[in-house]
């Protein structure tokens, strides 16, 4: 069965003594600057006024070679908006671009990691009045920012492979000060950080330690009280996965991750069991949803009670009401 370990910072600085650290505020975490410092130079415009449902994407600028364009997609009706101008990034490049509230999020990348050791990730908020400000710099950044954008949650490499470990999960404000930090090294070392979702308006955090593909733990923290919670899945075999935050819910199958073309064949020669299930990762139930031979599943959450999922024997798509 599942394990669910519940640490608050105080239990986990003990902890740290004996095993390594939990949670390391202000430690081992790059500079985060004040959201003032100036950014790259920016052509400011009216802020997108709805920001529901937009799709950010960058474009290089027709008349001047040393800009980009960022635009915003309505995911709903394809109406496309201009946003901003941004200088191009020496030996470099902007990724992760997310449009939240408002604001522009874009990682601005400095030198190549394949031949570069002092390569840098930068994360850069420019506010809808036009404002910019770095939030955090490190190596390998992504990100996930609570909708009222009090905290993002930052993960990011360091290269410290004595620790056993190298990533590392940061909180961050809009004015770049780091308020706590998380080290994957106390129960999943080796493993990476990935936030999954805000809930809550930004009260919870739920977030994932993966090996590859693969989720190790899943992690609940709430930031009023830095409470985390470990959800260890290294004793299910989970292969696709959707998390239900609101409801606390794991859907997953044991269909494989796919490194090869090949594969789904030889698990249909082979006649592989494919079992999907739910676990509540409150009270730690496990339920068997359904079963097939060598198809995936694809579990979606509606909602906080219904479960859709590939049929385990026709074509098409269906439905489970959970209680």
């Amino acid at each position: 069965m599942p394990t669910r370990i519940v640490l608050y910072p105080a239990l986990a600085t003990v902890l740290a003594v004996a095993v390594c650290t939990a949670f390391e505020p202000g430690v081992l975490a790059p500079s985060a600057l004040p959201a003032e410092q100036q950014a790259p130079t920016a052509i400011p415009t009216e802020p997108v006024r709805e920001q529901a449902g937009l799709e950010a994407y960058l474009v290089d600028n027709p008349s001047q070679e040393n800009l980009v364009d960022v635009f915003a997609r309505n995911l709903e009706t394809g109406e496309v908006t201009y946003v901003r101008s941004l200088e191009k990034v020496p030996d470099g490049q902007y990724y992760g671009e997310v449009l939240h509230q408002g604001s522009l999020y874009i990682i601005r990348r400095q030198g190549d990691p394949s031949t570069d050791e002092a390569w840098t990730d930068e994360l850069w908020r420019y506010s809808p009045d036009g404002q910019a400000g770095l939030l955090f710099s490190g190596q390998a950044i992504g990100f996930l920012t609570a909708s009222d954008e009090n905290l993002s949650a930052i993960t990011y490499y360091v290269d410290q492979t004595e620790s056993g470990s190298t990533s590392r999960m940061a909180f961050v404000r809009p004015d770049g000060s780091l308020v706590h930090e998380i080290s994957g090294r106390l129960f999943f070392p080796g493993y990476d950080f990935q936030p999954l979702e805000w809930t809550g308006g930004g009260s919870v955090l739920w977030a994932a330690l993966v090996g590859g593909p693969r989720p190790m733990a899943l992690l609940r923290v709430t930031p009023a009280s830095w409470r985390l919670e470990v959800f260890d899945l290294t004793a299910l075999s989970v292969g696709e996965y959707d998390l239900n935050p609101e409801a606390a819910r794991l859907a997953f199958s044991d269909y494989p991750f796919m490194f090869d073309a090949d594969a789904p064949a030889r698990l249909q020669e082979n006649q592989t069991p494919i079992t999907l299930w739910v676990l509540d990762l409150e009270t730690q139930e496990l339920r068997t949803i359904a079963t097939t031979i060598a198809r995936p599943f694809a579990p979606t959450w509606l909602s906080a009670t219904t479960l859709e999922y590939n049929h385990p024997e026709e074509e098409g798509r269906i439905f489970t009401i959970l209680e």
